[in-house]
């Protein structure tokens, strides 16, 4: 609290007790009043965390409902191997119909997905292997959109505590979002590498990168990335895809941050703590665990990708 006179003044020493206890009593108020208007943010907030959560469960309900019906026509246009001469026009019509029935069924996995509570089955996992299966699994999609994938693996990167399966879901995710931010072809590039601790309490982690050539985010798209929507557009389903990374790499006790730039491209680098050389243990090694899970999901993300990199 200052106090000003317009001319030259010493202040009692009572004046400048009162002051003081003003000044104290004026800090207190505000507090308060700033403690106020967080309590007042945080019921705001719990209050759209409520509305989300209902939200999620009726949409998790609703997509349970169209899903068997989904696949039984699914399973009807698949058996009736319609075929129309070059040049028909009904063989757009066609393909047009194929194309929704597979988007109608990636929004649904992708509901049901983020709806899902399960939580990780931690065992020994290869990164490197994985990534490496998943751009096998990928690869005709990118050479159908000109895309080519590096892969900058360090060689001697330790396996980490994790589950295969979902670390491939999340992978494939951001692989697939790369590929869709790409249109005009580019170039994905895949980093691993190990990270010293920043403190010497700090174990060592594996960070993955996922760099891509495409259009780009604002600073407004970036802030809003990782948030749950149940939007959907054309190309992209769901407003989910991040929102599912997100959940599991927390659930693997990591990080996930995003860099990007309208017409720079986007970064987004994963975090994971190291696991100890040598934690493997018996049975199946992490790498040969990694190929089938990482097939399973690139089915469950993208059934046509999958089908197409057999």
């Amino acid at each position: 609290l200052s106090v000003y006179t317009d001319q030259p003044y010493t202040f009692s020493n009572e004046e400048i007790q009162i002051l003081s206890a003003l000044a104290e009593l004026s800090g207190i108020a505000i507090q308060k009043a700033r403690l106020y208007e967080r309590v007042v943010e945080v019921e705001e907030q719990l209050r759209h965390h409520e509305k989300l959560s209902a939200l999620g469960l009726l949409a998790a309900e609703v997509a349970h409902e169209i899903r068997n019906p989904l696949t039984v026509i699914k399973m009807l246009y698949h058996s009736l191997d319609l075929r129309f001469g070059e040049g028909d026009p009904r063989a757009r019509d066609v393909q047009i119909i194929g194309e929704k029935i597979e988007h109608l069924n990636r929004i649904v996995e992708q509901i049901l997905d983020f709806a899902r509570t399960a939580e990780p089955a931690f065992a020994p996992v290869d990164l490197n292997q994985l990534i490496e299966e998943l751009g096998l699994l990928v690869r005709h999609k990118l050479q159908q959109q000109n895309i080519r994938l590096e892969r900058r693996l360090e060689p001697r990167l330790p396996p980490i505590r994790g589950d295969a399966a979902q670390l491939a879901q999340a992978f494939l995710n951001l692989m697939l979002n790369a590929t869709q931010a790409m249109t005009g072809g580019g170039v994905l590039t895949v980093t691993t590498r190990l990270t010293a601790p920043a403190k010497a309490r700090d174990g060592r982690r594996v960070v993955i990168e996922f760099q891509d050539t495409g259009v780009g985010m604002t600073p407004e798209q970036c802030r809003r990335a990782f948030t749950a929507s149940l939007a959907t557009t054309k190309a992209k389903g769901t407003g989910l895809g991040l929102a599912i990374v997100k959940r599991i790499i927390e659930a693997h006790h990591g990080q996930v941050r995003l860099q990007s730039r309208p017409g720079r491209g986007t970064t987004v680098s994963v975090s994971l703590p190291a696991g100890r050389q040598g934690s493997g243990g018996p049975g199946r090694s992490p790498a040969r665990r990694a190929a089938p899970l990482a097939e399973a999901a690139a089915a469950r993300s993208n059934p046509r990708g999958a089908q197409d990199a057999g």
